[in-house]
């Protein structure tokens, strides 16, 4: 957790590496981490995007029936459509991915996170990843480029879970 810690410090005050993984069994305070990070930022005036994994490509998905229906009608759409949404995604300058590696794994779904990690590894552009997914089990490009130890640095944290301890005050 101190290494994890001090990891998260060094990357909000724009220390290190661009790309921060998160590793470990639900509960040990990878997403407070991320978002501790993405606070510094934010204070910082800097445009930041979080998405639980799952539901970012959900909203994919939904805006590019969005985009696709508001074509089909010659109408702008009324939310925002997918390529707004990769556009964000991309661009932004923090981007933090919750629980990668929970998603249904579907040929689409894996495209889509590769094509957004990709963008962010070739530019250097900072994100930080949560995962309780060992290296294994994610998308062999994604987990060559969350690994990559001349871009990237993956923090195994290995403590209790804070939720379930019988004495969190202990943690």
């Amino acid at each position: 957790l101190k290494r994890a810690l001090s990891v998260a410090q060094a990357m909000a005050r724009g220390e290190g590496p661009p790309l921060l993984t998160l590793a470990g069994p639900a509960g040990v305070g990878k997403t407070h981490l991320a978002l501790a990070i993405g606070w510094e930022f934010v204070e910082q005036a800097a445009w930041v995007v979080y998405w639980q994994t799952e539901e970012m490509l959900g909203a994919l998905r939904s805006g590019y029936d969005r985009q696709a229906v508001a074509m089909r009608n010659n109408m702008a759409p009324q939310e925002p459509t997918y390529d707004t949404l990769m556009r964000h995604l991309k661009e932004c300058h923090l981007l933090i991915f919750d629980d990668l590696g929970v998603e249904k794994a579907t040929e689409w779904a894996e495209t889509k996170l590769d094509s957004i990690v990709d963008w962010r590894y070739l530019r250097d552009l900072p994100m930080v990843v949560c995962t309780n997914a060992k290296q294994e089990e994610l998308s062999k490009r994604i987990a060559d480029r969350l690994g990559d130890t001349r871009k990237g640095l993956v923090v195994a944290i290995t403590a209790p879970s804070y939720r379930t301890a019988p004495n969190k005050r202990e943690l």
